[in-house]
């Protein structure tokens, strides 16, 4: 048998066939097969074998669609928030401008001395923790 000796100027990639072959594949095809999965590519057996898994491309999809779903999530919780924070302030605005006005914050009557009224009328209120949360 004569052996004929090939010179090739490209580059050339080392690749597994699912055979266990070891065989030369040119860079390009390869790079084609890579991003292309429905491309097979044949080993010196005839053997045929394509990439598994995503692409390049799809994982990077995947990604940006994870990336965009996580920012519309926490834009959401950020806007739910900003909206729960104003309407606790309106109503402790709206508890101060009673007290300041003099009407008392239990009962709504109207009370020259404030203080002295909750201590004697509301005691139990008056002695409630003010940092627990308030009831709906």
């Amino acid at each position: 048998m004569a052996t004929a000796t090939l010179s090739y100027t490209g580059s050339l990639v080392v690749a597994n066939c699912w055979c266990g072959i070891r065989h030369a594949v040119p860079k390009d095809l390869y790079d084609f097969a890579s991003r292309d999965h429905s491309k097979s590519i044949y080993c010196p057996l005839g053997h045929s074998w394509v990439f598994s898994g995503p692409t390049e491309a799809e994982r990077l999809k995947r990604e940006l669609k994870w990336a965009q779903d996580t920012t519309a999530r926490v834009s959401a919780e950020r806007d739910q928030a900003e909206a729960s924070r104003r309407a606790w302030k309106g109503q402790a605005t709206k508890l101060r401008n009673r007290a300041v006005g003099g009407d008392c914050p239990f009962c709504g009557e109207h009370v020259y001395q404030l203080a002295r009224h909750v201590s004697r009328k509301h005691a139990e209120e008056a002695a409630a923790d003010p940092e627990a949360e308030p009831t709906a």
